[in-house]
């Protein structure tokens, strides 16, 4: 069973009640954003098991 879960970016900021812009830069350890804010997404993020998808990700690395 594969549990990784097949919602998007877009659904862990709805369910935060963030902006997808903030969901990325907990994601990715950026600045700024409060504590308070990172854990919520963080929290959201392991309740929904959301994974980023790998090949997507690599589309926009530089």
């Amino acid at each position: 069973m594969n549990s990784r879960c097949r919602c998007n970016i877009r659904e862990v900021a709805r369910q935060a009640k963030v902006s997808v812009a903030t969901v990325s830069r907990a994601l990715n350890n950026r600045s700024p954003l409060t504590e308070k804010t990172r854990a919520r997404v963080l929290r959201t993020v392991q309740k929904l098991n959301y994974q980023p998808d790998p090949i997507f990700r690599l589309a926009f690395q530089r």
